[in-house]
């Protein structure tokens, strides 16, 4: 059974946010222009959200090397840990970023709030999933969590 490597997860990783980003900036785009057609905010959730996807490309697609394979139960035993941590340390970043751009540009209409909640409510999503499949948990030793996708069962 050939495991997926760490430069495979996160590329598959990068995909999904991608996809998500489509999708979120999609709705709040449509949001913005049915409701506050006269105040452009999706600009701003584009723009921050946008910058991260692109550092995610760059660390996860162009410039990571190597397999890892040797080292596959090292580094699958931290990796929800580690990609939970980071989401947070980004979410309270850009969370701030973009209430402070609305309070300070547009404080009658807290367009924030349609950027954030929905994200937040993604963090606490990854959180369950974490605390799940951390090391120490019943799920983190099934087999069955295995990321090879294509692995005969």
């Amino acid at each position: 059974m050939a495991g997926v490597t760490l430069l495979e997860t996160r590329r598959r990783i990068f995909v999904v946010h991608l996809i998500l980003f489509l999708l979120i900036m999609g709705g709040l785009a449509a949001l913005n222009f049915t409701f506050t057609p006269a105040v452009i905010w999706f600009i701003y959730p584009l723009i921050a959200w946008g910058f991260g996807l692109i550092m995610h490309f760059l660390s996860a697609v162009a410039w990571a090397r190597g397999t890892w394979d040797e080292t596959k139960s090292d580094w699958k035993s931290r990796i929800w840990i580690r990609l939970f941590a980071v989401h947070l340390a980004v979410y309270v970043a850009v969370s701030s970023l973009l209430l402070f751009i609305n309070l300070t540009y547009s404080p009658h209409l807290l367009w924030v709030l349609f950027a954030i909640v929905p994200w937040g409510i993604g963090v606490i999503m990854h959180l369950v999933l974490t605390l799940l499949w951390a090391p120490g948990s019943g799920a983190s030793q099934d087999d069955s969590l295995d990321l090879d996708v294509n692995a005969d069962s």
